[in-house]
């Protein structure tokens, strides 16, 4: 059984982030809603696993303003 590409997800750019502290948020033109934005905070994100394994969230502490 061989794969097909076509089934496979595949993803569009959402935005540019430089740097991660004290930067901007700007998004590729083709994403919607459009975003061109401050960043605030200290540029540090963790992601962390739910008790059970079953999902992961991102916990972030920069706002976008």
């Amino acid at each position: 059984m061989s794969a097909d590409p076509k089934n496979f997800p595949n993803l569009r750019p959402a935005m540019t982030v430089s740097p991660m502290a004290g930067g901007t948020a700007i998004s590729h033109p083709s994403f919607q809603p459009s975003i061109d934005a401050v960043l605030y905070g200290r540029g540090t994100d963790y992601i962390r696993n739910d008790p059970d394994g079953k999902h992961m969230r991102l916990d972030a502490h920069t706002v976008i303003k």
